[in-house]
């Protein structure tokens, strides 16, 4: 029979769990800037990173939100307003 290891510190039960989790690679930091761009949709104004990801703001835009990275690539945040 299997002995089971008891965990008696959080820190360990956490080294347990992320043991199971799937996590993604991390992304590669590149210096410059990553440029949002903003699209309705049927959600209403969408933003798309430059770096290939999605967000949605309840108001206002990601600069009025006082975001200055990205949070996805960590580069420099700026927006480009589709005309």
């Amino acid at each position: 029979m299997k002995q089971e290891k008891r965990l008696t510190k959080m820190s360990d039960v956490m080294v347990e769990v992320n043991k199971h989790i799937k996590h993604d690679p991390p992304r590669p930091w590149s210096p410059g800037v990553c440029v949002w761009t903003i699209e309705d949709d049927y959600y209403g104004e969408q933003w798309n990173s430059a770096c290939g990801e999605t967000w949605w703001f309840e108001n206002g835009t990601p600069i009025h939100n006082k975001m200055k990275f990205c949070p996805f690539c960590g580069r420099e945040l700026t927006e480009k307003e589709i005309v």
